[in-house]
């Protein structure tokens, strides 16, 4: 799958729950039967439906071969997102926090997979999801509910209702 700013476009030959995958993510997507019909504008991510264990491997040897121009992480056990390199929800963060006077102290975020690690390393207030996978986990100072049981919900109203 490749991400465009309003457009996302997979191809014709890929399973169906790969495209079902896609919708959930994309509001506007295109089939492609052939890649070389991607039009030319500019791509943001590209997700590739593989067992997310060898994620590393993809961007070393990309960055081997390229430099260091992208990063890639598991989304999900079966996911692996690409996007350029430098660019991820902390660095996004910083820069909103930054406009207000704030910074990672003033922070809580709440992540379920790979592509939630630089945020859950750069909040002072990082949770992980009970159902997330074990890398974001790791990453994280705490663990909230589970996402079917509005775990985020659950902490930040604990949150408000003590401060």
């Amino acid at each position: 799958m490749v991400y465009g700013r309003k457009q996302a476009y997979i191809g014709t030959e890929a399973p169906e729950k790969d495209k079902a995958f896609l919708q959930y993510f994309a509001k506007e997507s295109t089939e492609l039967s052939d890649w070389q019909d991607l039009p030319d504008e500019v791509f943001i991510e590209l997700t590739f439906h593989y067992d997310s264990k060898i994620a590393n491997d993809i961007e070393k040897k990309f960055n081997e071969r390229y430099g260091n121009i992208v990063t890639t992480f598991a989304s999900s056990p079966v996911a692996i997102d690409v996007v350029k390199h430098g660019i991820n929800k902390a660095t996004g963060l910083k820069k909103l926090l930054a406009h207000f006077g704030l910074t990672g102290d003033d922070l809580i975020a709440f992540g379920d997979s790979g592509n939630d690690i630089p945020m859950l390393d750069f909040a002072k207030y990082s949770y992980a999801m009970e159902n997330g996978m074990s890398i974001a986990k790791k990453h994280a100072k705490y663990l909230a509910p589970n996402n079917n049981d509005n775990g985020v919900l659950q902490v930040l109203n604990k949150y408000l209702n003590k401060n």
